[in-house]
C-alpha cells in the first residue's frame, strides 16, 4: 500500500515533530543542576552596602592583606595588615565552577598575622578568596583571584 502524501500530512508531520522537539527541551532543562552564587543570594543583597564599607576600610589600611599561594607546600598564605589583626572571621575559596568544592575555613584570634591554609585536595584552577574578619569592633573585607 502506497501512502499519499498531501499538504495536510505535511503540516501534522512537521507539528508532531515540533512538540516532541518542545517536550524533549523541556525535559533537559528540567534535568539541569541549577546554581546560585549562594544560598542565601538575597538576604546577602539587602547586605551589600556593608560590604562596600568593609571593603573601603580594608583598602584603606596601610598595609594591605597580602594573599599568595606556595607551590612547595600546597598552601595558600595570607598576611594580615599588623594594625588590623583580624581577632575572629572566616576565609571563603569560592570555585566558579561549582559550589560543592567551596570551602569556608573560620580565622582564630592570633598574635601572628600569617595564615597558611593547606590546599590538599582542593581543585585545580582559579580561586576567588574572599575574607571576612574584624579587628578593634570594626569589620574588613577583602577578595583575591589566586590560581592553584
Amino acid at each position: 500500500m502506497k501512502i499519499q502524501w498531501n499538504w495536510g500530512k505535511g503540516i501534522a508531520v512537521v507539528y508532531i515533530l515540533f512538540v516532541i522537539g518542545t517536550l524533549s527541551f523541556v525535559t533537559f532543562a528540567f534535568t539541569q543542576k541549577v546554581e546560585l552564587v549562594s544560598n542565601d543570594y538575597y538576604a546577602q543583597e539587602i547586605d551589600y552596602q556593608n560590604r562596600i564599607e568593609q571593603t573601603e576600610r580594608a583598602n584603606a589600611l596601610e598595609e594591605h592583606v597580602d594573599i599568595s599561594y606556595d607551590t612547595n607546600n600546597n598552601s595558600v598564605i595570607i598576611i594580615f595588615p599588623s594594625m588590623a589583626l583580624p581577632e575572629d572571621g572566616s576565609v571563603h575559596f569560592y570555585h566558579p565552577s561549582t559550589s560543592s568544592f567551596d570551602r569556608i575555613i573560620p580565622i582564630k584570634k592570633s598574635m601572628n598575622n600569617r595564615f597558611d591554609f593547606n590546599t590538599d585536595g582542593y581543585q585545580k584552577g582559579r580561586w576567588k578568596v574572599a575574607i571576612t574578619w574584624s579587628s578593634g569592633g570594626k569589620k574588613y573585607y577583602y577578595q583575591h583571584m589566586i590560581n592553584l
